[in-house]
């Protein structure tokens, strides 16, 4: 399949849920040509990547342009094969909790009891928040090989797009890697800055959020916004 048609098959996936006009000329710019171009070259010489080709931009297919009202980046998508599903943190194939969703499960619950350990995180995308990873992709089994490739990309995403939406009200950067994009991000938006949480997966402690998820909320409230059902 040639790039062009990649290109045009992505932006009719996310046409229905109005990202196509936003993202059609980041996805006709070399920042998205060079990666694609780049795993394909990875797949004719034998190597996997995770999540499924497909499934690249599902974060845009099921967070409305309309309605995103909340940015969650993470660093890369899980590296085990067929877990990642193109949501960050979300892994809906198997239903199994990870780590790091593990880590955010049990922070979600200290703060609203009652939350869902659901694996599949559609149920927050389709309320209006973006579970952005900086890098689109990983290759199997090698934590942020593919991170660099797609650093102009997101770059692009948080400077171009995101930085001038309006209804944004929420940024969460996740980690070390995830925070340098936060300068590409106006200072009208707010900015919640977290550890990873598979950090505290790493060392085998809790993870802090700092009342995160309730601190959304009460943003949310407070400019007019409905709360995340978390």
């Amino acid at each position: 399949m040639e790039i062009k048609e990649i290109q045009e098959k992505f932006i009719e996936k996310i046409n229905p849920s109005g990202w196509g006009d936003e993202l059609w000329n980041l996805i006709h710019s070399p920042q998205f040509a060079g990666p694609i171009e780049a795993l394909m070259e990875e797949s004719k010489a034998g190597k996997k990547f995770t999540p499924k080709f497909k499934n690249l931009l599902k974060a845009y297919e099921l967070s409305t342009y309309e309605n995103t009202k909340v940015v969650i980046v993470g660093q890369d998508p899980y590296p085990q094969q067929d877990v990642a599903d193109g949501i960050a943190f979300s892994c809906s194939k198997t239903n199994k909790e990870q780590p790091s969703l593990r880590y955010i499960f049990d922070e979600l619950q200290t703060q609203y009891p009652d939350a869902s350990r659901d694996c599949d995180l559609s149920r927050w995308a389709k309320q209006g928040v973006l579970m952005l990873n900086t890098a689109l992709t990983c290759e199997v089994d090698n934590i942020g090989a593919h991170v660099k490739i797609w650093k102009g990309w997101s770059q692009c995403i948080f400077a171009h797009i995101l930085t001038d939406y309006p209804k944004v009200l929420e940024f969460v950067f996740m980690g070390a890697k995830a925070k340098p994009f936060a300068k590409c991000i106006s200072n009208d938006h707010n900015k919640h800055f977290v550890a990873h949480p598979a950090a505290a997966a790493y060392r085998g402690g809790k993870w802090d959020s700092d009342n995160l998820f309730k601190k959304i909320n009460e943003n949310l409230i407070n400019n007019g916004e409905e709360p995340i059902n978390w």
